[in-house]
């Protein structure tokens, strides 16, 4: 089976590390291509073809370059991640492949995502507003093989790496960490730091 993933991003992050993981996965049994901005290309361990995805959503160019890698591939299924690539490919005509959709966070707004024939969440909460029965939680993972030399650690310490954005709501995983009695670090930069950072002070 021939397997396409597009996605649009500036920062290479959980969404990215989610295409990367399931392309790479896929490999093993599946011919695999991913397309995505240039200053990703050497992260992907799964083939991976060079389009600025970052362009205008409505840019004709773009529309042209992405039909153009379509007719290259000939896939037999797209799986397109986040809002902006998904509308692109749910708005071409006469499509010889099955689209896949991944919902990275919570949206509000799903028009896109209800014509792709089956939807993924990267949690419950990513579905909540999606009224598409062709749906199911895809979570995040990580590669554990990629870890040389791990040992854990005593005592116990967990971290937070992400955006700290509302959309990631690190304030609630503080919040609930309050009366754990293990470290929690916080590795991040957004609008929410100063936040966070007040948090923690006043709950030492």
């Amino acid at each position: 089976m021939r397997v396409m993933h597009l996605f649009s991003s500036k920062t290479f992050a959980g969404l990215e590390r989610h295409v990367e993981e399931l392309a790479y996965a896929q490999t093993e049994k599946h011919d695999v291509q991913v397309i995505g901005p240039a200053n990703f290309k050497e992260r992907f361990r799964a083939n991976y073809k060079v389009i600025n995805t970052n362009q205008w959503r409505l840019s004709p160019i773009l529309c042209f370059q992405i039909k153009k890698a379509i007719h290259d591939f000939q896939p037999d299924i797209i799986h397109s991640h986040a809002y902006k690539t998904t509308a692109i490919i749910s708005k071409l005509k006469n499509k010889e492949f099955q689209h896949v959709a991944t919902i990275h966070g919570t949206k509000k707004k799903t028009d896109a995502f209800e014509k792709a024939a089956f939807i993924f969440g990267a949690s419950s909460k990513s579905l909540d507003n999606i009224n598409n029965p062709q749906k199911e939680v895809l979570e995040n993972w990580v590669d554990e093989s990629r870890f040389y030399n791990f040992d854990k650690g005593s005592p116990q310490r967990y971290i937070y790496v992400g955006r700290l954005e509302p959309v990631k709501n690190p304030l609630r995983l503080l919040k609930a960490w309050k009366n754990i009695n293990h470290k929690l670090d916080i590795y991040g930069d957004g609008s929410l730091k100063s936040k966070i950072i007040d948090f923690i002070k006043q709950n030492p």
